[in-house]
């Protein structure tokens, strides 16, 4: 994963102190050397993505909407301060799917596989809504 892929805000785990960050302005030119290295990978500065997780969403105010016997579960943003519906969708505990609905308005819309804290920052971003993820 390349740097300059992360935003203000996402959370990542530096593997130097083993704690996690978030992203602050300043970051992301000390990480890419000022924009000298703007192909600078996790993996050149020692951090990583933080793998999603069903306590990852718990905490954050999501909550099971559909368990299949343990093969696939479906978490939904309940609570979440939006007017659609966003489901994650879980197999074998690994997140794989990702859909944010903007309802019968359809103000947004959104579809991606997903794996990552920073990715599902992303795409809640990406339409608009305002919510902090809690580790």
């Amino acid at each position: 994963m390349k740097v300059k892929e992360l935003m203000i805000g996402d959370w990542f785990h530096n593997n130097y102190t083993n704690e996690n960050y978030q992203v602050w302005p300043t970051f992301l030119s000390q990480a890419t050397n000022f924009g000298k290295r703007m192909d600078a990978t996790f993996e050149d500065i020692n951090i990583s993505p933080i793998p999603l997780t069903a306590e990852i969403l718990k905490r954050s105010g999501f909550e099971v909407q559909d368990q299949g016997g343990g093969r696939k579960d479906v978490w939904a943003g309940f609570g979440i301060d939006c007017e659609g519906d966003i489901e994650i969708e879980f197999q074998d505990n690994i997140p794989v799917h990702l859909k944010i609905d903007g309802g019968f308005r359809g103000e947004y819309y959104t579809s991606a596989n997903i794996k990552y804290v920073h990715q599902l920052q992303h795409a809640l971003r990406l339409c608009g809504i305002e919510k902090e993820i809690e580790l």
